[in-house]
């Protein structure tokens, strides 16, 4: 790998408007040998980004990704996909801003997969805006542009609570293709589907068109415009607030209400996070859990309550949500919400969100700067392999939600005062003892031997 590394820092530095082509890299030696190799070992080598990076690091790393583009394959393009959710994870725009040339690679390749992933919405909103994208940039090539187009206008109609995602296909739709498009945009706009603080609204996109000279209404100040249509939005999709005493039905509400997407996204994963603060091997104090709902690395994260009221009714309904885990533990009457399987060696999306909240919850056991027993660490692994199996384990072996649920059970036994040893549970590799904060690049906590950043964090 270090040989790899020294030929990478010898290329020239790569322009700032896009990658170089295949034949610049064959021309070099380097082929899918090189790509498979990075993909392998790729924690190794981007240790270069991590440090106070040289120009010639950085260059090294572009021309990294740009090989994986070129020679990886299906692999190289899983693989980037990936490294994309890190880096809008981190906020970090090095790789965002060459994405779209790395799809482009192989673009006739990649093009039906992008498609697909931007159909399903599968991720947050800021990860669909980066393929969209990169779509967009295909359509500019003229590579596969009827399909690429037609794809971009179908995500108009899609989730309510992708308004900008809607508002920058519009802004490369109206570029690319003019008015080809102009039904299924003014059907958004109708619907209240498009975040108008990027580029105005219908009647402002009419006048650019040269479709109408003026405006019918007053020309309003965007930014507080789109705020108000947001949360009509809002109340449209969500309804009315449940009624006080369904806690349940409240935790969820918020959860909607005020989502983000650092945020815990279901009351399944609300639940784990708890179960994992309760368990720690410390106390872990209200202020940490409830910043953790909605982002585990910014302890002043929390949504702008409308009101006081608001705000008291949802930690009201969280501190009883924490009181029934807990006696729940202490009874052995505890149980997720959770619905049962259809398919009993498959984990339920409810179950992958739990699992993950969990995780959250775990990494109070690292603020705290508490060195975890070793049921405590088998209680973290267990819930990492609920939704991670090893690919050649064999189903009776798989962890199920009632393996945590004992975890849970007996990390929550050991806390207690004069409580029983650390009991066993399913070793799955070696945990190192993490440091007080955890980073991007250091071991997992759940024991998986991977970093944070491309375990748990996702």
């Amino acid at each position: 790998m270090k040989s790899l590394t020294k030929r990478l820092q010898a290329l020239p530095p790569v322009e700032s408007d896009g990658i170089p082509s295949s034949e610049f890299y064959t021309e070099r030696d380097f082929s899918s040998t090189e790509a498979l190799e990075l993909i392998e070992n790729w924690l190794d080598f981007e240790e270069l980004h991590d440090s106070e990076e040289e120009q010639s690091d950085r260059s090294a790393l572009i021309h990294a990704w740009a090989i994986v583009a070129h020679f990886g394959g299906d692999e190289g393009l899983s693989f980037l996909i990936d490294e994309l959710l890190v880096y809008i994870e981190f906020e970090d725009e090095l790789f965002t801003d060459y994405f779209p040339q790395l799809m482009l690679a192989r673009a006739v390749e990649n093009g039906p997969s992008l498609r697909s992933y931007l159909k399903t919405e599968a991720e947050g909103e800021f990860m669909l805006i980066e393929i969209a994208s990169a779509l967009a940039e295909f359509a500019k090539a003229d590579i596969e542009r009827d399909e690429s187009l037609r794809t971009l206008a179908e995500c108009l109609s899609g989730d309510p609570r992708h308004r900008s995602l809607k508002g920058l296909i519009i802004s490369d739709l109206v570029e690319i293709s003019s008015d080809k498009f102009l039904p299924e945009i003014r059907q958004a706009f109708e619907k209240n589907l498009v975040d108008v603080s990027i580029d105005g609204d219908l009647e402002a996109l009419e006048i650019s068109l040269g479709l109408r000279e003026t405006r019918s209404t007053p020309q309003p100040q965007w930014s507080d415009r789109e705020e108000e249509l947001a949360a009509k939005s809002r109340a449209e999709r969500l309804g009315l607030p449940p009624k006080d005493g369904d806690h349940a039905g409240t935790l969820a509400y918020f959860l909607r209400l005020y989502e983000s997407p650092t945020s815990a996204r279901s009351l399944a994963e609300l639940d784990g996070l708890l179960l994992g603060s309760i368990v720690a091997p410390t106390l872990v104090m209200p202020s940490a859990y409830l910043s953790a709902i909605w982002d585990t690395q910014n302890p002043d994260a929390g949504p702008e309550w409308e009101s006081q009221r608001e705000a008291q009714r949802f930690f009201d309904s969280i501190m009883h949500w924490h009181n029934k885990i807990l006696n729940g533990l202490d009874d052995g009457s505890y149980h997720p919400p959770l619905k049962p399987r259809s398919m009993l060696d498959e984990p339920t999306v409810e179950e992958a969100d739990w699992a993950r909240g969990i995780l959250k919850g775990v990494i109070s056991w690292h603020e705290a700067a508490e060195e975890p027993s070793d049921t405590h660490k088998a209680f973290a692994a267990c819930a990492f392999h609920l939704t991670n199996p090893s690919a050649d384990a064999p189903a009776e072996e798989l962890i199920q939600v009632g393996h945590i649920i004992e975890g849970a059970r007996r990390a929550h036994d050991v806390n207690q005062p004069g409580g029983p040893p650390s009991h066993s549970l399913p070793s799955f590799g070696s945990v190192e003892r993490a440091e007080p904060k955890i980073g991007r690049n250091e071991p997992c906590l759940c024991g998986s031997g991977k970093k944070y950043k491309r375990c748990c964090m996702n």
